[in-house]
């Protein structure tokens, strides 16, 4: 659906960071959510694909690769987030965009550049929407 707007249906998402659940290896329903965001907490660009339908509507999918290192720990995939001049490059239609594995092997943020933390399990209810959601705690379940 999304692979004809490689050229020009290239957007970005900016984010604070976003959350993963890391599963128990002892019990796979039991899961800890996890925040994750920039190491310098400055704003993230994840890389995207636009298609515009015939009403004006439209949808969106955040590109996402292999998760390396810690991260990799927490999840096995992430949101293929830019560094600024990437995200520049990225939406920039002259430019041919990479492959995918190069975007995001070379181009993209890497484990290194992120932080996360165990947060409440609270975030993992729609009712609840407050900026504590984003603050870790103490005893992660897993």
């Amino acid at each position: 659906m999304f692979a004809p707007h490689w050229k020009h249906g290239r957007a970005l998402v900016p984010a604070s960071g976003w959350y993963e659940w890391k599963k128990s290896t002892e019990n796979p329903r039991l899961k800890q959510p996890y925040f994750i965001r920039g190491a310098d907490r400055q704003p993230l660009f994840f890389a995207a694909l636009y298609a515009a339908d015939t009403d004006g509507s439209g949808s969106f999918v955040i590109i996402t690769a292999a998760s390396h290192a810690g991260l990799a720990d927490i999840h096995d995939r992430r949101p293929l987030a830019l560094p600024p001049a990437a995200a520049r490059d990225w939406l920039d239609t002259s430019l041919v965009p990479p492959s995918g594995h190069m975007q995001a092997d070379v181009y993209s943020l890497q484990a290194e550049d992120f932080s996360w933390q165990p947060v409440s399990p609270a975030v993992g209810a729609v009712r609840n929407d407050n900026p504590s959601l984003i603050l870790a705690i103490e005893a992660p379940t897993v």
